[in-house]
């Protein structure tokens, strides 16, 4: 996959997930607020309606047949409202009951008024009852809400994660091991190229350009060594030609690498002498090697050995 395309991919994923846990909390608010409603528009107006047939229930209207008159009206408009806000089956036969005896009740019968009484109280009870168990159901929704959000939330969490780990596969490796692959070629390190794995196309096409571009780069390189000893050589031989005397040149091993025309000549003749010559140089050579190693070694002690007295002598003025 393109990076572009993969990179579109798992982005547009994060967002779809942000959009749903803000879709999840307006759902929930959304959800909860016709819950607190109910509680409030059906149960609360029931249990007005209760008080207020209890405070009618409990006036004493005296002789005063107007009184008696206004307490049965606020009575039966509190009933009315109970009877139009039925919302659970039980509630039914109780305010049936209290609409058959609330007129013997009004006019003081003991009995149908201790009755009316005890159906109020069952009827707030009932109101009461369902109050609480919708509360419990606006709780339910909310804990349910909360935990989707934060299964979302973790989601979208877990998504980054893994988007930011796989864009340091995809992305970010492979542009240090780019990075460091030149800086090798830079530094003269010939056999360093560029190995991705795991890294997009367009990474492996770029790092495919760069290893044969390193590659060229150290072709070239070689090229112009070959040409400089090519040249070198033609000087070596030129300036060998010019020498009246026979002249050889010798490489570390001893080995005879080129000679002038006269050392030719001489070769021709005198060929075992000059070998024989030449290998007793190279005996001698080897013998003065280690002595000659000895003495730079010594003289390098020697040398270190006058630095430190030089600044223990410094230090020693400085602390006078």
């Amino acid at each position: 996959m393109r990076l572009r395309e993969e990179i579109r991919l798992y982005v547009g994923i994060l967002l779809l997930v942000q959009a749903l846990t803000m879709i999840a909390a307006v759902g929930l608010l959304a959800r909860m607020t016709p819950a607190i409603d109910q509680i409030l528009e059906e149960n609360e107006k029931s249990i007005r309606a209760v008080e207020q047939m209890s405070l009618a229930l409990a006036a004493e209207p005296g002789a005063d047949p107007q009184r008696a008159a206004s307490q049965r009206e606020a009575f039966e408009r509190a009933l009315a409202v109970a009877h139009g806000n039925i919302t659970e089956p039980a509630e039914a036969p109780v305010i049936a009951e209290i609409e058959r005896r609330y007129e013997a009740a009004l006019a003081r019968d003991p009995d149908a008024a201790e009755r009316v009484r005890g159906r109020l109280v069952e009827l707030s009870e009932i109101n009461r009852r369902m109050m609480l168990e919708a509360d419990a159901r606006a709780k339910r929704l909310g804990t349910a809400g909360a935990w989707s959000i934060v299964f979302l939330g973790l989601v979208g969490l877990f998504g980054s994660i893994a988007l930011l780990r796989r864009a340091r596969v995809k992305l970010i490796t492979p542009v240090y091991e780019l990075g460091s692959v030149l800086n090798a070629c830079e530094g003269g390190d010939r056999h360093r190229r560029v190995t991705l794995r795991g890294a997009a196309t367009e990474f492996h096409e770029f790092a495919a350009i760069v290893n044969a571009l390193v590659d060229e780069r150290f072709a070239r390189r070689e090229r112009g060594w070959e040409r400089t000893a090519k040249l070198e050589r033609l000087a070596l031989l030129a300036a060998l030609d010019e020498a009246p005397a026979p002249t050889l040149v010798c490489d570390r091993s001893g080995e005879l690498v080129a000679a002038n025309a006269a050392a030719l000549e001489l070769l021709r003749t005198r060929g075992d002498a000059v070998r024989a010559r030449v290998a007793g140089a190279r005996g001698r050579g080897r013998a003065r090697a280690p002595a000659r190693r000895q003495r730079l070694a010594l003289s390098a002690r020697r040398r270190g050995r006058a630095r430190r007295r030089g600044a223990d002598g410094r230090l020693g003025g400085a602390g006078a």
